[in-house]
């Protein structure tokens, strides 16, 4: 970037008799405010983007070694159950207020089969929750 001397002193070698230092200075700082708006510019416009694609990348990796090793160590035989059961109810993501629990419950000796669950309403497994946990196994 140029100085405020080097400005003036081309004024000076065009011949630019109005030439004087304020012209100078007004220069300077246009050239100011237009590096300050291709930064901003930079800042707001390719830098995401380029953040973005960085992010994509790292993060499908760390999904997959995820998803390896879930599957790999902590996929449960309860999970499994759990899922298919959710699956062949005809809600395979869920149900909104409601969580699969067991009719008769593993510790009690029930089965890990999907004939073992059923859909509860959030209050109605707590309270099954708590009246199994109170209870010993029969």
């Amino acid at each position: 970037m140029r100085g405020r001397r080097e400005i003036f002193a081309s004024f000076r070698e065009r011949g630019d008799a109005a030439a004087s230092p304020l012209d100078a200075r007004a220069l300077l700082i246009k050239t100011r405010g237009m590096l300050k708006l291709v930064i901003a510019l930079f800042i707001c416009v390719v830098l995401p983007f380029g953040l973005a694609a960085q992010q994509a990348s790292t993060s499908k990796s760390d999904t997959n070694s995820k998803a390896a090793k879930k599957n790999a160590e902590t996929y449960s035989t309860t999970t499994a159950a759990k899922t298919q059961f959710m699956r062949e109810s005809g809600y395979r993501n869920g149900r909104p207020g409601y969580v699969v629990a067991y009719r008769k419950s593993l510790a009690c000796g029930g089965a890990d089969d999907i004939s073992n669950m059923e859909w509860l309403t959030t209050a109605e497994a707590k309270a099954k929750d708590k009246a199994d946990r109170s209870k010993s196994c029969k």
